[in-house]
């Protein structure tokens, strides 16, 4: 791993532990996506960042970060694979409830949703997915009931109430229980959406890094990006100052601890299970 933060994860990019600095990556209009026209989404008014951005080969996982203008509103549509989304700045309608900087959400695949919503300020947020997803418009009640006719979800627009439940899903935290867990190192951690290796969902968690002692993780079979929420963390003996991200690539391990300032805490995400990357878009 590089002691200086990165810009980009891309194909050519070599294996291992990365450092990436969000504030050193410039927006840019979205990438093309499948199922979309490819002017109507560079013309959207919607501006976007990648840190990962996979080939459609590669075993690497999304990520990157979305702006909405003031008041945009997302057409109705569905994915093909859930989107973890984290507010960075401004707000968004989710389902039927605001969430602000620092709130998140998941939005399972195969629903519909059309409740990407800015607020006032407009919104900036993080996104993550464990593969490339295609996008599918369902603008008319027509769209809506051929969708459900195969299967696809219909949120309503409102929060599922819980995880046992598919569809728009929001976390607090805080209301989660910690507990110590050999799978992010002894860590004390808050399983947001728990490990189901038979499921879609990516494992999410908020992670505590209480000790500058470092903790070795077990090399992750699919890869794991770390988000430093708060304080920072130390990585392979670098510092990662709060709003950076560390992007593990599978089969490499790493180590994790507090800095001297005091304890710190990672949003973990480890897309386990994941399928062989769609047509990227």
């Amino acid at each position: 791993m590089t002691g200086s933060a990165e810009t980009t994860v891309l194909p050519t990019t070599g294996r291992g532990v990365h450092i990436i600095d969000p504030d050193a990556v410039p927006w840019s209009p979205p990438a093309p996506r499948a199922g979309r026209d490819p002017a109507a989404t560079r013309d959207s008014g919607v501006l976007e960042k990648w840190f990962v951005r996979p080939a459609a080969d590669d075993d690497r996982f999304p990520v990157s970060a979305v702006r909405f203008r003031p008041h945009f509103e997302f057409a109705r549509h569905w994915h093909t694979e859930g989107e973890f989304m984290l507010i960075l700045r401004g707000s968004a309608t989710v389902g039927d409830q605001e969430v602000g900087v620092g709130g998140m959400a998941y939005n399972d695949a195969r629903t519909i949703y059309g409740a990407e919503a800015a607020g006032a300020e407009g919104c900036d947020f993080l996104m993550i997915r464990r593969a490339w997803a295609r996008n599918t418009l369902v603008p008319s009640a027509a769209d809506v009931a051929a969708a459900e006719a195969e299967g696809v979800v219909n949120s309503l627009d409102r929060l599922a109430r819980g995880l046992g439940r598919r569809g728009l899903h929001t976390f607090d935290p805080a209301s989660v229980s910690p507990v110590t867990d050999p799978a992010t190192a002894g860590l004390p951690t808050r399983w947001l959406i728990p490990a189901d290796p038979r499921g879609d969902r990516p494992p999410v968690a908020v992670v505590g890094l209480d000790r500058t002692t470092p903790v070795t993780w077990d090399r992750p079979e699919h890869g794991l990006l770390l988000y430093v929420l708060k304080g920072t963390a130390v990585v392979d003996g670098v510092p990662v100052t709060e709003g950076k991200m560390v992007y593990v690539d599978a089969g490499h391990g790493f180590t994790a601890g507090a800095s001297a300032d005091g304890p710190a805490a990672c949003l973990s995400v480890l897309p386990i299970a994941a399928p062989a990357h769609q047509v990227a878009g």
